[in-house]
């Protein structure tokens, strides 16, 4: 009874730091609470899912614990980003989602929303977009927002596919190809920091529109990003936001920081406030 009551009072904390040999489970069982909760409240929710070593243990995680937690047939799963890479490429999204979560968890092909890798660039940017229009109707003439966005942020501060030095983050308007309010086409492999393929990501305006955002950071790899997260001063001008995306991320009411001791060790629990 004790730890329910704590594992609860966690949805209330925008900011929490665990045990790291614990950080998988308490970050699936706080996903499938909030994906619960939304369930409940409209019938239906939508998860978008981000790659990378961090989401790997959670997602095993949430089938190995939290598998009948609730009923996973009413998610409708997206992809914060994904690498245009071939069909069946280890290192596309997709692939990962595949294994570690749609086909443990039996998710029926019409609740996954994913990229046709078939496509060439433009198309594919064009396919995805229209996926997400289709699902995300126009409400009161507005879009719907997503009811769970995962981020990881890497090293050099990308979150999603926006990477240092993407222009877009200063909504400045574009005419460049594959862009559109809702996903950005990523082919300027000279931004790209890790694994050098062309990338499909979510726009930061829809990320931030949505329900709930979770940041997810663990390892020791990791204590320079957060350090430098909550340390920079809380007016983050537009440099700050080129030079190191995820601070366009901080102070935002609908995004929650969940962080491994590991992470959070160059950092004073009271800057976290």
């Amino acid at each position: 009874m004790e730890e329910d009551i704590e594992n609860n009072d966690l949805l209330k904390n925008k900011i929490a730091i665990f045990p790291s040999t614990e950080y998988p489970q308490k970050c699936a069982w706080l996903i499938a609470k909030q994906l619960s909760s939304t369930i409940h409240q409209n019938g239906r929710a939508t998860l978008a899912l981000s790659g990378g070593s961090t989401p790997i243990a959670i997602y095993q995680k949430l089938v190995q614990r939290e598998k009948d937690s609730l009923d996973w047939q009413k998610v409708t799963f997206l992809l914060a980003d994904e690498r245009l890479v071939e069909n069946g490429h280890p290192e596309s999204l997709k692939n990962l989602a595949l294994n570690n979560l749609f086909l443990p968890l039996q998710i029926k092909a019409e609740n996954q929303l994913l990229v046709d890798l078939n496509l060439p660039l433009i198309e594919a940017a064009k396919d995805y977009n229209d996926k997400l229009e289709g699902h995300l109707s126009i409400q009161n003439g507005s879009m719907a927002k997503l009811s769970l966005v995962l981020l990881g942020v890497g090293e050099d501060g990308h979150f999603a596919s926006v990477f240092p030095g993407e222009q877009r983050l200063l909504a400045v308007p574009t005419k460049r190809r594959g862009a559109s309010d809702l996903i950005w086409l990523v082919d300027d492999l000279n931004l790209i920091s890790t694994y050098k393929a062309p990338r499909l990501t979510l726009t930061p305006k829809v990320i931030l529109n949505s329900e709930k955002v979770f940041v997810l950071i663990n390892g020791e790899r990791k204590k320079e990003v957060v350090q430098r997260l909550f340390t920079t001063r809380n007016t983050i001008t537009e440099e700050d936001m080129l030079n190191f995306p995820a601070l366009a991320l901080k102070g935002k009411e609908n995004v929650y920081w969940y962080l491994d001791e590991d992470a959070a060790r160059n950092i004073q629990t009271g800057s976290l406030i």
